[in-house]
Order: C-alpha cells, then sequence, then structure tokens
C-alpha cells in the first residue's frame, strides 16, 4: 500500500513539475508577444483592451471607414471622375 501511495506521490511531482514548465513557457511567450506590440509588460497590453460598448463604437467607425473607402473607389474607377481628377482644380471667379 505504501509503496502505490508513493508511486502515486511521486506522478503527481512529475505532472506538478511538468505543469510549471509549461506556465513558465507560457507566460515567456506572453511576455515576448506583449514586447513584440510595443508593450512593457502584459499587464500593460491588458490594460489597453477596450470594453465591449467602446469595441463596438470603434467596430462602427471603422465599418464606416471602409464604406466610404470602397464607395470613393467605385467612383474613381468611373471614367469621367478620373478624367475630372486628372484636370487642374477649378479656378474660382
Amino acid at each position: 500500500r505504501r509503496v502505490a501511495l508513493l508511486a502515486g506521490a511521486g506522478g503527481a511531482v512529475r505532472e506538478e513539475e511538468s505543469a510549471a514548465a509549461r506556465l513558465k513557457e507560457a507566460d515567456d511567450r506572453l511576455a515576448d508577444a506583449a514586447f513584440r506590440a510595443g508593450f512593457d509588460t502584459p499587464e500593460a497590453a491588458a490594460a489597453t483592451l477596450l470594453d465591449d460598448a467602446a469595441q463596438r463604437t470603434l467596430q462602427h467607425r471603422i465599418d464606416a471607414w471602409q464604406a466610404e473607402a470602397a464607395a470613393v473607389a467605385d467612383r474613381l474607377a468611373e471614367t469621367d471622375a478620373r478624367d475630372a481628377a486628372d484636370r487642374p482644380p477649378a479656378a474660382p471667379e
């Protein structure tokens, strides 16, 4: 019985050591990713996260900008718009 308990404890210790090593590797990858993104620490990166409302507001602005960019691209694809863009600016009298 003691042998079985000791074997179980040894297995648990090995699993804990393996988990600790994986946690250390994950922490290292997280710190590296934060640094590559321009942050000093992962905590600094997390502090810049947007709440849901701010995320939605920003997404609406991005969607509007993309729609406007698509409309401008469509308009510039028209021959008369390209021709007008190639002319000198109008001179008011």
